[in-house]
């Protein structure tokens, strides 16, 4: 399925550019942005690279969504079994119109992958449903405090970002 990113999407990708780029790190964005297996590419000196996929939410959250079945009727699946990205990047604001986020979490999708599997039958039965979107979509929470919380690493943290 084909779609444009939100303005939201275009926001936290710009921040996590800027913020990515004052940690030393080169950033490749995909080239086609209409493709769901990763959304940035972080290439750090030290030669370890790092594919990123962002999730942005207008409001902060308690907890890590995760995309398993996009559409229930069309069997589509979820972003979760596309993505290649070796980390999600969940991306928070306090409103829609704030430029800068409240807060970014990261987590690989190696400790997704562990959790998941560990925990799949509470999972499951805790699991959501939305029409919201692109139809019936099946959702899953995991913990926040499974993720590592990037921004701000201190509370003048956002006055040290080059704007």
């Amino acid at each position: 399925m084909s779609y444009t990113k939100s303005e939201l999407e275009k926001k936290s990708e710009s921040f996590l550019q800027i913020y990515m780029t004052a940690k030393d790190a080169t950033i490749t964005m995909h080239p086609d942005r209409q493709f769901d297996d990763w959304d940035m590419k972080v290439s750090y000196p030290d030669g370890v690279t790092n594919f990123v996929e962002i999730k942005s939410f207008p409001h902060p959250w308690n907890d890590l969504l995760v995309e398993i079945i996009e559409d229930i009727d069309r069997g589509d699946p979820g972003w979760w079994y596309q993505t290649k990205a070796d980390t999600l990047a969940y991306v928070f604001y306090n409103n829609e119109i704030d430029e800068v986020p409240e807060s970014i979490y990261t987590i690989t999708t190696t400790k997704v992958k562990s959790y998941i599997a560990e925990n799949a039958e509470e999972l499951f039965r805790l699991s959501k449903i939305s029409r919201k979107g692109y139809g019936i979509t099946l959702f899953i929470y995991l913990p926040l405090d499974l993720a590592t919380k990037i921004y701000p690493e201190t509370k003048d943290d956002a006055l040290t970002i080059p704007w």
